[in-house]
């Protein structure tokens, strides 16, 4: 039996022709499985295999627009002795980690006798299968002659899902395939929304005084199905809970799995033609971006959208965003998580009566803490007291202290990237030593760390301004470098901050490919990537439709701004690359114009070098970098 068909029938599958058929009345043997006794399941298994794809899927459109994915459960029998066989495991838990019970590698350490979440864990897996099966993601099958390059291995991924305050919420596990190298003869690239994109939207929100609301889609690669020649069987994994059919020894994959690197590329493609595709239906015309090619904005319904894989925000105003999200709720199976609170490991603060909205990632800062064993350290004032310099002949770290060191370095990269651009000085030096980690750069961590514990609640702020009322808003860019500032390269660093209406947009600190002779060449390098980073901003602002004069940008050296804003060649300008002449030709076409700034002022500073602590606190805050209601001045 398959399931259920009407109110009073039921759907079966018929063993000798392969076929679904309904009956109103159903015998059941619960101690015989007809599987068990069938001597032959087709004399074709390719065309019994077909035959139950086809039974299994509907590609028509139901009534009112939305795909069915009606699909019929693959006849699954549980099998106690997968758990008990993992469930028995006698592996030392000592060596897996701290969090190990809540962050398992595999699934021994989920199902560890130890561990005190086994049965959640156990239960997770159960309900992902059946989820599965009952959505028809895969059928068994037999191996075929010339389909042993399409096999792959199949594993679980768990994952405990925290809330904004580092609460537990739920234990997910996630049945996936090891794509790892498959992706070759297939398109795979599927787009993610850029920080900046998500920072325009919010302040979008803010000045226009507009709701913020999230929506996530349940298991969305499963709602896109497989192209026929890239279906893929996969390896029964150890642990599978279920039984197949004798002679079925794989799983033939018809949905796009999560862990096949064509999926994403199927699911943006699903999104983006019924994003796109609304206005045939509805009042509503969304317009893909050019800066961004995961936000879509209504002009006339001042309307937008961003999607990260499954995760939308939508921006408008209450009856447009309701209205928007029935048209999603319509046509995918959605959560409505109500107004944006938690996004990407990021919590969202709001207070609408003084037009503030606070993003920051405190709960994931705790969590890096806790991951190198500091929770109790004691504070200090900067991320960093200079550059970082490993002596020569130290032992580099390997095995699990190496690991530890890369993982530690990645949650900080992520830090530094969505909200704390305090960080990214201090985070580039590390990252510069990722390959090699060492005492010397661990000592370096942990200042990190340290100043990281002082300030675990700091994020962004975003401010009402002007923007709504006069359409107007002043988006400008400072630039600075620190001349020969790698004490064993001699390259300098380039910074560039980005703020439209006061507030942070964007930003950018990178060491430069190349040694510059003088401050003016460094200070022009770092002109030029801003620049760059800036034209994207450009064409976001078109995006949001922002009125706005030629663009401004901020710089300390006034030898660099001359050498940018007029053709001339000296002994010590000729030797410069033509691609750093590249804002020369921008100024000349009005898109941006050149302002000189004291260096006190020059918020860049803070990603060129590492400052002392009055300095640093005094940019930091002229930039809304602090705490939510506080620090802001």
């Amino acid at each position: 039996m398959l399931g259920f068909s009407g109110p009073d029938g039921y759907k079966l599958l018929s063993v000798d022709t392969g076929k679904a058929v309904h009956s109103r009345t159903v015998s059941c043997y619960p101690n015989v499985f007809p599987w068990s006794n069938r001597k032959s399941v087709r004399s074709s298994d390719f065309e019994a295999e077909q035959e139950l794809w086809e039974t299994l899927t509907d590609d028509e459109p139901e009534e009112g627009g939305r795909q069915s994915t009606r699909v019929t459960a693959m006849p699954y029998v549980f099998d106690p002795a997968a758990y008990m066989h993992m469930h028995l495991a006698g592996e030392d838990p000592k060596p897996f980690g701290k969090r190990w019970h809540l962050q398992p590698r595999n699934l021994k350490q989920a199902l560890h006798e130890d561990n005190p979440y086994r049965d959640c864990w156990w239960a997770s897996i159960n309900k992902e299968i059946k989820g599965l099966m009952d959505q028809g993601a895969f059928v068994p099958a037999k191996l075929r002659p010339g389909e042993l390059e399409t096999v792959l291995h199949s594993f679980f991924v768990h994952t405990a899902k925290t809330g904004p305050e580092g609460e537990l919420l739920s234990l997910k596990s996630r049945f996936v395939a090891n794509g790892k190298g498959h992706g070759h003869h297939v398109e795979t690239y599927s787009p993610t929304p850029l920080w900046s994109s998500i920072r325009w939207l919010l302040k979008f929100a803010v000045d226009n005084d507009l709701e913020a609301m999230h929506i996530d889609v349940k298991q969305a690669y499963l709602l896109s199905l497989l192209p026929p020649k890239e279906q893929v069987l996969l390896r029964v994994p150890t642990g599978f809970p279920f039984r197949l059919p004798p002679g079925f020894n794989y799983l033939r994959v018809l949905k796009c799995l999560y862990g096949l690197p064509q999926s994403g590329r199927h699911w943006n493609k699903n999104v983006h033609n019924f994003v796109s595709g609304l206005h045939k239906t509805t009042q509503y015309r969304f317009i893909q971006s050019t800066a961004d090619p995961c936000l879509y904005f209504d002009h006339v319904n001042k309307c937008a959208i961003i999607v990260f894989v499954d995760d939308f925000i939508i921006v408008g105003n209450k009856v447009q965003a309701d209205e928007v999200i029935s048209l999603f709720d319509r046509k995918y199976p959605i959560k409505n998580l109500g107004g944006l609170r938690w996004y990407l490991c990021c919590a969202m603060e709001r207070d609408r009566r003084v037009g503030l909205l606070h993003t920051s990632q405190g709960a994931f800062a705790r969590q890096i803490l806790a991951e190198a064993g500091m929770q109790d350290c004691k504070p200090v004032r900067t991320p960093a007291v200079g550059y970082l310099l490993p002596l020569a002949g130290e032992p580099l770290f390997d095995g699990e202290t190496a690991k530890r060191q890369g993982r530690i370095t990645g949650m900080l990269l992520y830090l530094a990237v969505a909200t704390r651009l305090d960080m990214s000085f201090a985070v580039g030096q590390l990252c510069k030593f990722l390959s090699k980690p060492s005492p010397s750069v661990w000592k370096y961590t942990k200042r990190i760390l340290r100043y990281l514990k002082g300030t675990l609640d700091f994020g962004l702020s975003f401010r009402k301004g002007q923007y709504g009322a006069k359409k107007h808003g002043d988006l400008v860019g400072y630039s600075d470098a620190d001349h020969a500032g790698c004490p064993t390269s001699r390259k300098s660093w380039s910074g560039a901050i980005w703020t439209f209406g006061g507030d942070v947009i964007g930003w950018r600190c990178r060491q430069q490919t190349t040694v510059a002779l003088s401050s003016m060449e460094a200070e022009l390098v770092a002109l030029t990537a801003a620049a760059r980073e800036g034209q994207h901003l450009c064409k976001a602002a078109k995006s949001f439709r922002v009125e706005r004069p030629p663009v401004t940008i901020r710089a300390d050296n006034q030898a660099a701004m001359a050498s940018a804003k007029d053709f001339k060649v000296s002994q010590k300008s000729k030797h410069i690359a033509t691609k750093h002449f590249y804002i020369r030709d921008l100024i000349e076409e009005g898109v941006y114009k050149l302002e000189y700034v004291p260096s006190r002022d020059n918020f860049a500073d803070i990603l060129t070098k590492p400052l002392k602590p009055t300095a640093f606190i005094r940019l930091r805050q002229a930039l809304n970098i602090g705490p939510y209601g506080g620090g802001m001045n």
